[in-house]
């Protein structure tokens, strides 16, 4: 079989190429979403331990599966791992909610970062032979 791509199909390699590959992309790139405004969730029927993943609100915003009708963007930063960025900034954005931004791209930059190191330095703990 010699098709390379990461499309799964309920086969072990394909997942394993998949989740590499959504794993460099998490690595390789930063976003930072400020959102203001009145938030609406809709609790689940799951039952005994249902509970709200803020992990999980960005993919919600998504999949339209959180009414983001309310809610109004402040600010968006983009950045590759080449230093390539993006950011965009409401014309009327408020200046306390985009100090919050900055200090959370800031904050992701180093967080990134460390963990980047921490994983290097893991990695100089393998033996090569």
């Amino acid at each position: 079989m010699s098709d390379t791509k990461a499309s799964s199909n309920n086969h072990p390699v394909g997942d394993w190429i998949k989740s590499i590959k959504d794993g460099v992309q998490d690595l390789t790139t930063l976003d930072v979403l400020t959102l203001t405004g009145t938030l609406t969730l809709t609790a689940g029927t799951g039952g005994k331990g249902t509970q709200l993943d803020p992990s999980q609100l960005f993919e919600s915003l998504q999949a339209q599966t959180v009414d983001s009708s309310k809610l109004e963007v402040v600010a968006l930063t983009h950045k590759e791992v080449d230093l390539d960025a993006t950011t965009f900034i409401a014309k009327d954005a408020d200046k306390d909610l985009l100090k919050i931004h900055s200090d959370m791209v800031q904050a992701s930059e180093e967080g990134r970062m460390a963990f980047l190191k921490a994983l290097g330095d893991l990695l100089k703990l393998i033996p090569l032979g």
